[in-house]
């Protein structure tokens, strides 16, 4: 019998600007459900469809997570072509702030930008770097802004 090692997720939103425009659409489709249901008086199909794209929009979002393992560092985004999968000794220095944190990676050429930042609930974030501290792949630094 094989004991499965359980991952720790943790979840992420991208940077501000972002993040911004995403949940702003989120909301809009809200809106105008509500909108929706409040002119009519009543559900209609529009009003079903619309929540179901904001519930979809919400999924969606909800499925950003990093995944950490003893090699490599799993980040999940909506779509499967941004997500990435990089080793943990190619993080070479995390910026802590106060709403989250920026990995600078080199030598990972999927990777288009060296530096990516990342927005994390703050005992999500230090759970995180816990976490990725006790990597003995992880030769980083951790830099607090």
């Amino acid at each position: 019998m094989t004991i499965k090692k359980q991952q720790k997720v943790y979840r992420w939103q991208p940077e501000v600007a972002t993040s911004i425009i995403y949940w702003s659409l989120t909301s809009g489709v809200f809106f105008l459900m509500i909108t929706s249901i409040l002119e009519q008086m009543g559900l209609s199909f529009l009003t079903i469809g619309l929540f179901g794209l904001f519930c979809f929009l919400v999924w969606a979002a909800s499925r950003r997570e990093f995944l950490i393992n003893d090699e490599f560092l799993v980040c999940q985004a909506i779509l499967k072509k941004n997500s990435l999968i990089f080793p943990v000794e190619a993080i070479e220095k995390v910026s802590i702030g106060a709403y989250g944190l920026t990995f600078s990676v080199v030598g990972f050429e999927e990777l288009k930008e060296e530096e990516r930042s990342f927005l994390m609930n703050p005992k999500t974030m230090t759970a995180f770097i816990a976490t990725l501290e006790d990597q003995t792949a992880f030769q980083g630094k951790i830099v607090s802004i």
